[in-house]
Parts: structure tokens; C-alpha cells; sequence
């Protein structure tokens, strides 16, 4: 099975699961706590709250990296004064 076969079958497969859960969303809508239907165990996350997590995860190792780039060089400056 090459690699578009296995990526493909993924994307069936998450986008199954995302409807299955959406579809039991749907019927806890307006049931109180206790009595809302259960997948048991964590719910995996969607695409897309795996895309909005990986850029937040991106965009904070985009600032770890300028915030240390200001530091390296703001020392470098300061060895010179």
C-alpha cells in the first residue's frame, strides 16, 4: 500500500469519526450532564482543532526564537559598548 492509499484511508477514517461525533453532539444538545450519551475515555481532537493547535504550536516556537535571537544579540551589542 503506498503512501497516498494510507493518507487517504486516514482522511476516510477521521472524517468518519468526526461525523460520529458530531452526530452524538447533536443528541446531547439541551440534555443535562448526566444525561448526555458518552464515548468514554478522551474524544480525539478534530483536523481542524489539530491544524489551530499546530499553529499556535508554531507561532510559539516563532517567538521563543525571536525573543532568544533579540537576547543573543542584544548581548553581542552590549560586549561592544
Amino acid at each position: 500500500m503506498g503512501i497516498r492509499e494510507k493518507i487517504r484511508d486516514r482522511n476516510e477514517r477521521l472524517d468518519h469519526e468526526d461525523e460520529f461525533y458530531r452526530q452524538i453532539e447533536e443528541e446531547n444538545k439541551g440534555l443535562p450532564f448526566h444525561k448526555r450519551a458518552g464515548v468514554g475515555g478522551n474524544r480525539p481532537l478534530s483536523r481542524e482543532q489539530r491544524k489551530e493547535q499546530l499553529k499556535i504550536l508554531i507561532w510559539a516556537g516563532v517567538f521563543v526564537l525571536a525573543v532568544s535571537a533579540v537576547n543573543f544579540f542584544g548581548r553581542w551589542l552590549l560586549s561592544y559598548l
